[in-house]
Order: C-alpha cells, then sequence, then structure tokens
C-alpha cells in the first residue's frame, strides 16, 4: 500500500516554486460544531484574501481535491471529512514553501479561530493568529484583516525579496487631504478677526468723538489707549484677510480632484484668471 501512494504522488501535477511568488497551501480546517462546507468556505476566503495581499500562489482544498482526485486521497491517506492531517501531508507533495492549519470552532453563538502558517521543511511556525469573534460577519473581517498581516510576516521570512514587490494598502492618513472640508477652520477664524477688528474700530472711534466734545478731558493714557484700540482693529483686519485668503486657497487648491480650480495665465498685456472645474 505505501509503494502504491509514493507512486500515486510522483505521477501527481507538483506546484513548482515560482521566483516571483510564495506558495502556499490551504488544506483545509480542524472544525469543531462547524459544517464541513462552512469550514471550507471560511478557509477559501482567507486564501482568496490572501492571494490579493500580495505575491502569493494559494492551493486550497477543492484544488487539490480536482489534481488528483478527491476519492483518490481518502483512499490513499486515510482522510476523514473533517481530518486535515493527512491534506497537509498531501500539500507538502505539491512542492509548496508553507502550509496553513488551524481550527475553527463554535461555541454558543461566538467562534473561535486559530490559524498557522507552518513550514513543512522544518516543521517550524512561521506566522500565527488566533481570536473569538461575534459573528460570522466578524469572521469574515477577521480572515481579511490577519490574511493580509500574516502573508507579510510569511514573506519577511520566506521570501524577504518579495517583500517589495507586495502591493501596499494605502492607509487613509497617507491619501493627500482634501483640504476643502476644512475651510470653515480659516473663516471661522476671519469672522473672529473681522468681529474684533470691528469692535475696536467703533470703540476707537467713539473715543475720538469724546475727544473732540471734550478736549479739556482728554489725557495722555485715554489718548494712548485709543491708538493702541485703533492699531489692534488694523492687526485684526490682517487676520480677517489672511483668513480669507487661506479658506480660498484651501477651496481651490486643496480640493479633491475634479473640484474647481484658480490658474493665473499670463498674458503680454497682462494676465487672466481661469477657473476650471466641476460645479
Amino acid at each position: 500500500m505505501l509503494s502504491v501512494v509514493l507512486a500515486f504522488l510522483v505521477n501527481a501535477p507538483a506546484a513548482q516554486t515560482s521566483a516571483g511568488q510564495l506558495t502556499v497551501a490551504v488544506p483545509g480546517l480542524s472544525l469543531v460544531d462547524v459544517t464541513p462546507a462552512k469550514g471550507d468556505m471560511f478557509a477559501d476566503y482567507f486564501a482568496a484574501e490572501l492571494s490579493k495581499s500580495g505575491p502569493f500562489k494559494v492551493i486550497t482544498r477543492s484544488q487539490m481535491s480536482q489534481m488528483i482526485g478527491y476519492e483518490n486521497q481518502k483512499q490513499l491517506l486515510g482522510c476523514s471529512e473533517t481530518s486535515t492531517s493527512c491534506m497537509a501531508e498531501l500539500a507538502g507533495a505539491f512542492g509548496t514553501e508553507l502550509i496553513l492549519i488551524g481550527s475553527l470552532g463554535k461555541a454558543g453563538t461566538r467562534w473561535t479561530v486559530v490559524l498557522k502558517l507552518m513550514d513543512p521543511s522544518t516543521g517550524k511556525e512561521v506566522a500565527q493568529a488566533s481570536d473569538r469573534v461575534a459573528d460570522e460577519d466578524a469572521m469574515f473581517d477577521w480572515l481579511a484583516q490577519h490574511a493580509k498581516s500574516m502573508g507579510v510576516v510569511a514573506l519577511k521570512a520566506k521570501r524577504p525579496e518579495l517583500v517589495t514587490a507586495a502591493p501596499l494598502e494605502t492607509s487613509q492618513s497617507a491619501q493627500p487631504a482634501n483640504a476643502r472640508k476644512y475651510v470653515w477652520v480659516p473663516l471661522v477664524a476671519a469672522g473672529v478677526f473681522a468681529g474684533a477688528s470691528t469692535y475696536l474700530f467703533v470703540d476707537s472711534q467713539l473715543s475720538k468723538e469724546q475727544f473732540d466734545r471734550n478736549p479739556n478731558d482728554v489725557t495722555d493714557a485715554a489718548v494712548y489707549a485709543a491708538q493702541t484700540k485703533q492699531t489692534l482693529a488694523w492687526v485684526f483686519v490682517g487676520g480677517a484677510v489672511a483668513g480669507l485668503g487661506t479658506a480660498a486657497v484651501m477651496y481651490f487648491v486643496g480640493a479633491p480632484e475634479g473640484a474647481p480650480q484658480v490658474s493665473v495665465v499670463p498674458l503680454r498685456d497682462g494676465a487672466a484668471l481661469s477657473l476650471t472645474g466641476e460645479f
């Protein structure tokens, strides 16, 4: 029987190690109170997310079954419907560099998942993740997240030359900021400066009128206070203008693609102001 097994595996199509990809076998998970169909669904989903996350070639349980025949692999290797140990051995025969093993169970309303990427040549664990999640929707999210994180760890451990080839997702903070949505900040500041300057101008003007009516009661301190208020009023006017200018720049220059854009076109006798975009 052993010779039959070896002969069959030798004749089975092997997955050649790719220079540009890390090969991973996903033969399935050990299941506890979970149907085989649902277990295969989650395992296949993890395999798909792993393939999308970087330079991985993933061989799933169904693909392995198609290559050699599912009934043959059960007879030759003694696989049961829920056992994955013999499937892991079969994955090694396909020349994969890593094998995903683990368990998926349901206790009450919560799910428990344990995943490990193992190196079949050494038997050592390369990456692992485990958790308890609330429901099936949370399980899909968890699998997608950890397919990426475990994939990065696996690449660094087994094929570090492929790390730079892995697609990098741009985080929200790394994307160009849409400054237009913050245009209200300089507008509010401009409004505050405008209100303060108006108050100071009015107050200094009232002081001047009072000086004109009662010139004998004018003191140096009062004159100095009025002049200070007027100076501050002009400073606040400058702040209001700066705020409006900043808001204009943020609106037109910091807008997303397709938003209105302002440009100045030099002409022989001056310049022209151009406004383009979607309104």
